[in-house]
């Protein structure tokens, strides 16, 4: 069942307990530090954007300065530092946006990492790579005439393309602006695209008649607490079923569950019901409640036991990095396409023959020119496989391998 080694595992925890301890306000044990591999946990917590909860958890340990190395606990610390500094950041450009929004008249929700930052016990525990804001999908060209005009620049939007064929990119789900030195947005059209389950789709496909009024301004919106928990819920699902996710969600689980106390359980649950989420996140949350709960340290010595299944997400989660490798996401596809978990001949050709030739609507989304007339459409495959060949042929073939050594079960 493992795929991960007996260290890393103990690692894994390992980094948890820092986590937890932060969470909880504890003092790290003596006989768990002194047992930690702190070069390899750190790694692990850059690895999973947990370096600067860890942090946090390792600094209250009053033996810290002497038992970790003088050069990795600055590279540590800075870390903690640097994602201060980068929600700061993040925080003067989103307002900013935001009343670019409130002066163009463009209704927003922002998303994910900006609200759950608020929930931790001190700034900078949860680091954030991106802002991810949802807006009004008809101002898409003034957004981005804004963003350009800030200095951003954008990875997917085509103003010719978005025009023609709305409804494709639409699928892209968002439009990523990047800034140095560390700004990262993600506009969202819609909150789930194609890689989403269609009742995801289709639950929030008209998602401003779930949202409520922000008080303070005219066109801010914002979740109810138990929808916020449900959307962040499947979420977190799509990228378990794609290329997996890290501890950080486990976390995040915790956090908010923990923060926001008397929620609406008979609610959620019918709702995570209706999107197909219930065992999911069932399995989720005890897995979060006991690795970051305040029974944590007898997971840590072995007294409270994870299960099997729980076992299994754990290592997972800690073979995925912060967002998911692409050794899972290839597995998973393969497994989809029969819709259970046995992997054929059939499936591992099939998926080579889409990703050699895409559908229609990839190649009107990169060669917008070109596959709008279909006799060229055999050329803008041409081009593609090019393309990966000349700048990316260790990740076409790492790709390849992975899809002839998934395993069938």
């Amino acid at each position: 069942m493992s795929e991960i080694t007996e260290t890393a595992y103990k690692d894994g925890f390992d980094m948890i307990y820092l986590a937890a301890c932060a969470l909880q306000n504890v003092v790290p044990a003596d006989e768990v530090m002194e047992a930690m591999a702190f070069e390899r946990v750190y790694r692990l917590a850059k690895s999973q954007t947990m370096a600067a909860v860890t942090f946090c958890g390792l600094e209250r340990w009053e033996k810290a300065k002497t038992a970790v190395a003088l050069e990795l606990w600055t590279k540590w610390k800075e870390a903690r530092e640097k994602a201060i500094r980068k929600n700061l950041l993040f925080d003067i450009e989103r307002e900013k946006l935001f009343s670019f929004f409130e002066k163009t008249g463009i209704w927003y929700l922002p998303l994910k990492g900006s609200i759950m930052k608020e929930l931790y016990p001190q700034a900078g525990m949860r680091q954030m790579a991106d802002n991810d804001i949802l807006f009004d999908l008809s101002y898409r060209d003034k957004v981005y005439e804004y963003m350009i005009g800030q200095g951003y620049e954008s990875e997917c939007y085509n103003p010719e393309t978005a025009v023609e064929l709305p409804n494709v990119i639409q699928d892209t789900v968002h439009d990523t602006y990047l800034k140095q030195p560390v700004y990262n947005f993600e506009m969202h059209m819609v909150l789930f695209g194609k890689t989403g389950e269609p009742q995801w789709r289709s639950y929030y496909e008209n998602v401003k008649e779930r949202l409520l009024k922000d008080e303070g301004n005219d066109y801010g919106y914002h979740f109810r607490d138990e929808d916020f928990y449900v959307y962040m819920t499947a979420h977190a699902c799509k990228h378990f079923n794609g290329g997996g996710h890290g501890l950080r969600n486990l976390m995040d689980i915790y956090v908010y569950l923990d923060k926001k106390g008397n929620l609406n359980r008979e609610y959620m649950e019918k709702e995570l019901e209706v999107l197909g989420l219930s065992a999911h996140e069932s399995t989720m949350r005890c897995l979060a409640e006991k690795l970051f709960g305040a029974r944590f340290a007898e997971v840590q010595n072995g007294s409270l036991r994870l299960s099997d299944k729980e076992r299994e997400i754990l290592e997972n989660c800690l073979s995925s990095g912060t967002y998911g490798t692409a050794k899972h996401r290839v597995e998973n596809r393969l497994k989809k396409m029969n819709g259970n978990e046995r992997i054929t001949v059939k499936e591992r050709l099939k998926y080579l023959f889409r990703r050699l030739i895409p559908e229609e609507e990839i190649l009107l989304i990169r060669y917008p020119k070109l596959a709008r007339k279909k006799y060229l459409q055999p050329l803008c495959v041409l081009i593609r496989m090019g393309d990966g060949l000349v700048h990316a042929p260790k990740r076409l073939w790492q790709e390849f391998t992975y899809v002839w050594k998934a395993k069938k079960k």
